[in-house]
C-alpha cells in the first residue's frame, strides 16, 4: 500500500476539517445542521465525508450513510433508505419505517408528507440517545424524491442532536436538475454549511509529498510534475503517484525515497487510463471478478458476485484482497459488502467488459436480482435495459410505477419514457405505448411544463394513429391542463374542451369508460405477473349517472373557464354539472379534487362579480372538503384564495374579520407544513399583509424565497405583487420583467389567453410604470387593453382600478376636468360593490385633481375620508401616499411648516422601506416649498420677508434697524412695500396675515 496513502488521508484541507468538526460539536450540543460538500469528480468530497464519519464514531455518534449511484438510476428515496437499511440490519428492525425496506409499504403511503413525518420521527428517536450523523453521497444523482426528504430534514435539525453531510459534484448538476432549483431553497431555510472544494495548492502537494524524504531538488521535481498532470485534483494525484511506485520510479530506500527520470514515464493524462493502468497489474482472475462486480453496481453484494462468477464466496477471498490492496475495492463503513474505491474506477472497468460480455453479466444479474423475495425495480429494470432483454419494458414499468406511487413524480416519468422507447418500433403496441407517453406528460407538468406538452402531444398523435378515440381524448385533456399549467389558458382551454367533447361523444354512444381505463391503470394491466395489477372495482352507476372521467372534465373546465376570465360560462357549466350533489354521489366524486376545482372556478367568477357572500360560500366547502380528506396544504391555499379575492377587496376595513381568517389560515398551514415543499400559504399570506402594511424588508425575504420556487401556483400569484414592490422602490426594469411574465405578448395579450386577475394587475402595473416616465402612448396602449379585458368579461372587480389608472393617465396629461371625470367613475364603482382600497385610491385621486384645479375645500375632504379608510384598512403606506397628497394640499394653502411636518412623516416612514418612488414624490414637493420661500409667494423679496418675520415678533422699526443693521429709514421703506403687496394697511394686519400663513410662528403667550 502507498505511503502516501497511509500517511496523508487528507491535505490542505484543514479549514474543511475544522468546519465539519465545529458541524459536529454544535449539533452534539443540541444545534444539527447541514452541510454540503461539493467540487468536481476526485476532488476529496468523499475523502472529507470519511473524515465527518471518522471524528462522529470517536465523538460516540451513531452514524448512517447512503450514496446515489451513476450508470444506474438511482430509485426513489435510495440514499435514505439504504441509510436507514444498514442501520436497520443491526438494530431492531421493528424500530424502523416498514418503507425503508418494503416497497409494497412505500407504495402505501398516502404521500409525500406522510414518508416524511415517518423519517423525521424515526430520526427523532434515533438521535435521542446519541448524537446521529448522516452522511448522503453523490446527490447529482440523486432523485427529487431524495432532495425533498432532504430539505424536510434539514429544516427541523436546528434543535436536534442531528448533523446532516451531503456530498455533490458541482459540475454535473444543471439548471433544470432537481438540486439546482433547491439549493437556494436549502441556503435560505437550513443556512448550510457550504464547503466548496477546490484544487490543492502547491503548497499542500510539497505537504503531500513530505513523508517521502525526497531531497529538495527530487521533492520540487515531484511536486512540479503533479502539480501539471494531476491538476489539484487529490484522487489523480494519488493514482498517478502508485503508478510511479508500481513502475519504481519513486523507490523506497530505507528511511526515504529516491525519484528516477520522470520524462521517461509515460503517465496518461486521463485518470481513466492511470486507473486501467493499476487494474492492468492484477492476476486474470481478479480484473474479470472486477468487471463482473463493476456490472453489478457500485456497493456489490458479496453472495450475487460469487452467484454471476459461477463460484464459491470463499473462492473470491483472493480478488478481495487484491482489489483492496490496489484500493480498487474499499471496505464499507458499518458493515455490508466491498465497494468500488471510486465511481470512475467502476466506469474504467465496467468500459473495458466487451459489449456481448457485458449484455450477458447483466442479464444473469437480471435474472438473480427479480428472483429475491421483494425485487428493487429499479435494480433490475436497469441490468435488463442494459442487456437490451425484452424484461426491461416490464420492469421499467414496475420501477415507474412504485416511482409514482411515492410522488417521485419526475423518476416515474423518465421509466415511462424508457419503457416508451422500448416500444416504438413494435407497431402491434403503439396503443400501449401512447398511453404510457401521456402518463410521462402528465406527471412532468408541474416540474419541466414544456417536456411535459412534448410528450403529451406525442400521445396525442398516437391516439390519431392508432384510431383510439379515448386515448386521443384523454391525451387533448392532459395537454390542454398542461397548456393551462404553463400560462396558455386560452389554448389549453380549446384542447381540454376538445377532449370532453370526444368523452361526451362516446358516453352519449354507449360506450363505457370505466376506472380501469386511467393510463395508471393500464400500465398497471401491461405488468405480466399480476403484481401490480388494478385492484379497483369500477362499479356499477345509477342509468342516466355522468361517468366519472366526464365529471372530471367538466370540473377542470369550470376551473379554467374561471381562471382564464370566462366567469359567465364558468357559472353556467358549474350549475349544470360541477356543484350537481347528486351526480357527484352517483360517480363517487362528491369529495375530490376535481369538484373541488369546480368549486374554485365558481367561488372565483362570483367574486369577480361582486358577490363575495356566495363566493366564501363556495370557498369554505372547497376548504372542508380538503381538510375532510387530510389535504391541508390545499385547505390552506382555498382559504388563501378567500382572503386574497373576497375578503380583503371587500372587507379590507373590517380587521377583525380579516385577521380571524388570517388565523384560520395560519392553523391549516401548519397542519399541512410536512406536506408542502414549498413557500406555504401562511408565507404568502404574510407577505402579502406586510407589503400592504409597510412592512418590505420582510416582504423583499420573502420575494427571495418566490424567485426560487419552481411552483407555478406562487409564481403566478406573486408575480404582479413583486412587480408593484419593484417599482414603489425605484426598480423599474425588475418592475417590467414581472409584466411580461404575466402578459409575454404585451398589451396586444388577449383576453381568456392568460390568467385573468393577475392579468389586469399587469396591465396596471404596465401603465403606471409608464406613467412614471410620462410615455402616454404606452399608458394609452396598455390601459385600453384592461378596457378590453374587462367589458369582454363583464367583471364588477377591477373596473375601480381601470378607471383610476385612465384617472392618472389624464392627470399626467394635464386634461383634470378628463382626469376628474374618470376618478367619480371609479369612486362609483368602488361603491357599489363596495371595495375599501379601491375607494381609498378614488378619494385619494379625486383629492389630488382637486388640488390641481385649486379646488382646495374639495381636496381636503376627499383625502380626509381616504386617510380615514387607510386607517380602517391597515394600510400605512396608502396613508403615506395620502399623506404626501396632503403635504402638496398644505404647501398650496402656504401653511409651509405644517407641509414640511408632513413631508417630515412620510419619509420617517418611507426611507427604512426604501420607498423611492413616495421619497421622489416628497422631494419634489419639498424643492416646490424652498422655491415659494426664495420667490416668495406673496410677491415679498427675501429682505421684506425678514423684515415681515420681525414685525410679528413686535419689534419697532427702530429695534428692527439696529436688529438687521440698516437705517430706519430702509426700514420705514421694507414696511411700507410689505403694506402694499399684502394688501394690509397696519402692523396689526400684517401680523395676523404672516401667522395664518405661517410666514412666522405666532409668539407662546
Amino acid at each position: 500500500m502507498s505511503y502516501l496513502r497511509q500517511s496523508h488521508e487528507i491535505v490542505g484541507r484543514d479549514i474543511e476539517r475544522r468546519a465539519l468538526f465545529a458541524l459536529l460539536a454544535d449539533a452534539a450540543a443540541g444545534r444539527g445542521s447541514l452541510a454540503f460538500i461539493s467540487g468536481t469528480a476526485g476532488i476529496g468530497k468523499s475523502a472529507l465525508a470519511n473524515f465527518a464519519m471518522q471524528e462522529a464514531r470517536r465523538l460516540d455518534y451513531r452514524t448512517l450513510s447512503g450514496s446515489c449511484y451513476d450508470l444506474m438510476t438511482t430509485p426513489p428515496y435510495g440514499p435514505w433508505r439504504e441509510a436507514l437499511g444498514r442501520h436497520a440490519r443491526d438494530v431492531d428492525p421493528s424500530t424502523t419505517p416498514l418503507w425503508v425496506t418494503d416497497d409494497v409499504a412505500l407504495q402505501g403511503l398516502a404521500g409525500q408528507h406522510e414518508l416524511f413525518a415517518e423519517l423525521n420521527e424515526h430520526l427523532d428517536g434515533l438521535a435521542a440517545s446519541q448524537p446521529l450523523l448522516i452522511v448522503l453521497e453523490d446527490l447529482h444523482w440523486s432523485d427529487r424524491g431524495t432532495l425533498d426528504a432532504l430539505r424536510d430534514v434539514a429544516r427541523r435539525v436546528a434543535t436536534k442532536q442531528i448533523a446532516i453531510v451531503a456530498t455533490f459534484r458541482d459540475d454535473e448538476i444543471s439548471e433544470v436538475h432537481g438540486l439546482s432549483q433547491l439549493l437556494p431553497a436549502f441556503v435560505r431555510e437550513a443556512s448550510p454549511l457550504r464547503l466548496d472544494l477546490r484544487p490543492l495548492s502547491s503548497e499542500a502537494l510539497s505537504e503531500l509529498v513530505a513523508p517521502f524524504g525526497l531531497t529538495a531538488g527530487d521533492g520540487a521535481r515531484l511536486v512540479a510534475y503533479l502539480d501539471q498532470r494531476a491538476q489539484g485534483n487529490p484522487l489523480f494525484i494519488n493514482e498517478i503517484v502508485r503508478w510511479l511506485e508500481l513502475a519504481d520510479t519513486l523507490q523506497r530506500r530505507g528511511d526515504h525515497c529516491s525519484l528516477g527520470p520522470l520524462d521517461a514515464v509515460s503517465i496518461p493524462p486521463l485518470i481513466t487510463q492511470v486507473i486501467n493502468q493499476r487494474i492492468a497489474r492484477l492476476s486474470d482472475a481478479t480484473r474479470q471478478q472486477l468487471e463482473i462486480a463493476a456490472v453489478i453496481g457500485h456497493e456489490i453484494d458479496l453472495d450475487l458476485w460469487s452467484h454471476v462468477c459461477g463460484c464459491d464466496p470463499v473462492d473470491l477471498d483472493e480478488s478481495l484482497r487484491q482489489a483492496l490492496d490496489a484500493t480498487i475495492l474499499e471496505e464499507v463503513p458499518g458493515g455490508g459488502g466491498p465497494r468500488f474505491s471510486h465511481a470512475l474506477v467502476r466506469e474504467a472497468l465496467y468500459q473495458s467488459v466487451g459489449a456481448t460480455k457485458r449484455r450477458s453479466y447483466h442479464i444473469v444479474v437480471g435474472e438473480r436480482l427479480s428472483q429475491v423475495t421483494t425485487p428493487d425495480p429499479d435494480a433490475v429494470a436497469d441490468h435488463f435495459l442494459h442487456a437490451d432483454d425484452s424484461r426491461a419494458l416490464d420492469w421499467t414499468l414496475r420501477a415507474g410505477l412504485r416511482a409514482q406511487m411515492t410522488a417521485a413524480w419526475r423518476a416515474a416519468a423518465e421509466r415511462y419514457v424508457q419503457a416508451a422507447d422500448l416500444l416504438a418500433n413494435d407497431v402491434g403496441r403503439q396503443l400501449e405505448r401512447g398511453w404510457i407517453i401521456m402518463s410521462a406528460g402528465s406527471l412532468l407538468r408541474y416540474d419541466d411544463n414544456l417536456r411535459s406538452t412534448q410528450l403529451i402531444q406525442q400521445a396525442v398523435q398516437l391516439g390519431v394513429d392508432t384510431g383510439d378515440r379515448l386515448l386521443h381524448a384523454d391525451s387533448i385533456r392532459n395537454l390542454g391542463i398542461a397548456h393551462c399549467q404553463g400560462g396558455q389558458l386560452g389554448r389549453g382551454l380549446a384542447e381540454l374542451q376538445a377532449g370532453t367533447a370526444i368523452v361526451e361523444s362516446l358516453h352519449t354512444s354507449g360506450y363505457e369508460i370505466g376506472e380501469e381505463q386511467r393510463s395508471e391503470n393500464v400500465i398497471r394491466a401491461l405488468i405480466s405477473d399480476g403484481t401490480y395489477q388494478n385492484q379497483a372495482v369500477t362499479g356499477s352507476r345509477e342509468p342516466g349517472a355522468m361517468n366519472p372521467k366526464l365529471v372530471q372534465m367538466k370540473g377542470l373546465q369550470v376551473h379554467w373557464l374561471a381562471q382564464s376570465g370566462r366567469f359567465r360560462d364558468a357559472l353556467e357549466l358549474g350549475a349544470q354539472w360541477a356543484i350537481d350533489d347528486e351526480v357527484l354521489r352517483q360517480t363517487g366524486y362528491a369529495n375530490t379534487q376535481w369538484a373541488r376545482s369546480a368549486l374554485h372556478g365558481l367561488a372565483l367568477s362570483q367574486q369577480i362579480f361582486g358577490h363575495p357572500e356566495e363566493a366564501e360560500v363556495l370557498w369554505r366547502r372547497a376548504s372542508s372538503d380538503a381538510a375532510l380528506v387530510g389535504d391541508y396544504v390545499v385547505e390552506a391555499a382555498t382559504l388563501g384564495r378567500l382572503l386574497f379575492g373576497a375578503i380583503v377587496p371587500y372587507y379590507a376595513d373590517n380587521s377583525e374579520r380579516v385577521i380571524q381568517l388570517f388565523d384560520e389560515i395560519r392553523h391549516a398551514s401548519q397542519r399541512g407544513e410536512l406536506q408542502a415543499i414549498g413557500p406555504s400559504i401562511a408565507e404568502f399570506c404574510e407577505f402579502y399583509t406586510d407589503l400592504l402594511a409597510g412592512r418590505w424588508d420582510t416582504a423583499r425575504m420573502f420575494e427571495r424565497r418566490m424567485i426560487s420556487s419552481s411552483m407555478s401556483i406562487f409564481v403566478n400569484l406573486v408575480s404582479p405583487l413583486l412587480g408593484l414592490l419593484a417599482r414603489r422602490q425605484g426598480r423599474s426594469t425588475e418592475a417590467w420583467q414581472r409584466v411580461y411574465e404575466l402578459l409575454p405578448e404585451g398589451p396586444a395579450t388577449r383576453a381568456g389567453d392568460r390568467y385573468f386577475v393577475t392579468g389586469l394587475a399587469g396591465q396596471l402595473l404596465a401603465a403606471d410604470l409608464a406613467l412614471d416616465t410620462g410615455d402616454l402612448d404606452t399608458a394609452r396602449e396598455w390601459l385600453e387593453a384592461q378596457d378590453q379585458w374587462i367589458e369582454w368579461s363583464g367583471a364588477s372587480i377591477g373596473r375601480a382600478e381601470a378607471a383610476l389608472g385612465w384617472a392618472r393617465y389624464y392627470l399626467r396629461a394635464g386634461q383634470h376636468d378628463d382626469a376628474r371625470d374618470r376618478a367619480q367613475s371609479a369612486l362609483r364603482d368602488a361603491t357599489e360593490p363596495r371595495q375599501p382600497l379601491a375607494l381609498l385610491a378614488a378619494h385619494r385621486t379625486l383629492g389630488a385633481i382637486a388640488i390641481k384645479q385649486r379646488q382646495l375645500d374639495s381636496a381636503e375632504s376627499h383625502l380626509a375620508h381616504a386617510l380615514a379608510l387607510a386607517d380602517a384598512c391597515q394600510a400605512p403606506y396608502e396613508r403615506a401616499l395620502t399623506m404626501l397628497d396632503l403635504g402638496e394640499l398644505h404647501a398650496l394653502q402656504q401653511r409651509t411648516a405644517l407641509a414640511r411636518e408632513t413631508l417630515c412623516g412620510v419619509r420617517e416612514f418611507c426611507v427604512p422601506m426604501q420607498a423611492r418612488l413616495a421619497l421622489a414624490r416628497a422631494d419634489e414637493i419639498e424643492r416646490r416649498l424652498r422655491s415659494a420661500n426664495e420667490h416668495s409667494t406673496h410677491g415679498l423679496t427675501p429682505r421684506e420677508a425678514q423684515v415681515l418675520t420681525l414685525v410679528a415678533a413686535g419689534m419697532s422699526n427702530r429695534e428692527m434697524a439696529d436688529d438687521l443693521y440698516l437705517s430706519p429709514r430702509t426700514v420705514e421703506r421694507h414696511v411700507a412695500n410689505i403694506y402694499r403687496k399684502l394688501g394690509v394697511h397696519s402692523r396689526a394686519e400684517a401680523m395676523r396675515y404672516a401667522f395664518e400663513h405661517e410666514l412666522t410662528r405666532r409668539p407662546s403667550t
